[in-house]
């Protein structure tokens, strides 16, 4: 659904439910943002359709998760993702305030834009230009508790 249809919400959710209710137990594990980008970047890391860079170097910066399109299996493919992943330490507070969200939510997205004017973003020289994928960016906001946000931005 997300090479071809652009769907793509549907899986997170599935991927963040299943680390916070299996993997939650283990407690720190669950506290550290690295828990958090290492389970959902191994499972990203399975779809032959994409070639995942992780900490990709874009416009002075380092996008989170990049999904290339792998153009050798599939010119069909119809979406790249750009993936920018924020996790709020909590530190003694039970939620996170709305302020807080909003601000860091502005931070992803201004960080996501710059990195998708990148040059570094381009179809390869052999692949037909009219199969070139659109490119979808992603902010996701987590805590030790919970997926606190996601959404695509414009």
């Amino acid at each position: 659904e997300m090479a071809f249809n652009g769907m793509w919400e549907e899986l997170f959710k599935y991927l963040f439910d299943e680390f916070y209710n299996l993997v939650g137990s283990v407690r720190d594990f669950i506290w550290r943002e690295e828990g958090v980008n290492m389970f959902i970047k191994t499972y990203l890391s399975m779809s032959s359709l994409y070639i995942p860079e992780f900490e990709y170097e874009l416009n002075l910066g380092y996008a989170d998760i990049y999904l290339r399109k792998n153009w050798v299996i599939s010119e069909e493919t119809e979406y790249e993702y750009l993936i920018e992943m924020k996790h709020i330490k909590l530190e003694g507070e039970k939620e996170i305030s709305e302020e807080k969200l909003k601000r860091i939510k502005e931070e992803a997205t201004r960080q996501i834009k710059k990195y998708a004017s990148s040059k570094k973003i381009e179809i390869p020289p052999y692949a037909k230009k009219e199969n070139t994928p659109e490119l979808k960016k992603i902010v996701i906001i987590t805590s030790s508790k919970k997926l606190e946000w996601m959404g695509e931005v414009k």
